[in-house]
């Protein structure tokens, strides 16, 4: 149901929203402790993602689908590392996929929700996930009401 109501919002009312998110009072996220490989594939919290994928029996093209989303997430993000991205690095990219970028919203809302839930920094993904979830309710409001503020 979401998924349909996403897909109705005018792309402007994406960017929008993005400017009018809340600013981020949350934790700092724990800084990865390795250096990151060359591939963003070969990242160790990717190749985690992907395993736990496997192992739930998530369909074959489904993981591809939501690891591709994750790529190309981290590539629009200048190759900053799933594991510190915050609600207004997710939103960004929803913008951009929204306002005519390459991408699904809705394949990179899910990969995002599965690395989220996977995530061992609790504190800083349960304030994110917040703030990301507050976005998407000001965004879904701004189409029922026929206008282009959230």
């Amino acid at each position: 149901m979401v998924y349909s109501e996403l897909r109705r919002v005018p792309a402007s009312h994406w960017t929008v929203a993005l400017e009018q998110m809340t600013e981020d009072d949350g934790p700092e996220p724990v800084p990865p402790p390795d250096r990151p490989p060359a591939r963003v594939v070969d990242l160790p919290e990717v190749l985690a993602l992907r395993a736990l994928l496997m192992d739930r029996r998530v369909a074959f093209d489904t993981v591809e689908r939501w690891i591709r989303a994750l790529t190309q997430t981290t590539r629009m993000l200048d190759y900053e590392r799933p594991l510190i991205w915050n609600a207004n690095h997710v939103a960004s990219r929803l913008a951009e996929i929204a306002n005519g970028g390459e991408g699904s919203t809705w394949s990179t809302l899910e990969v995002v929700r599965e690395l989220w839930d996977w995530h061992p920094d609790r504190p800083y993904i349960d304030a994110q996930s917040e703030r990301l979830l507050l976005w998407l309710e000001a965004l879904l409001a701004s189409r029922e009401q026929g206008t282009s503020t959230p």
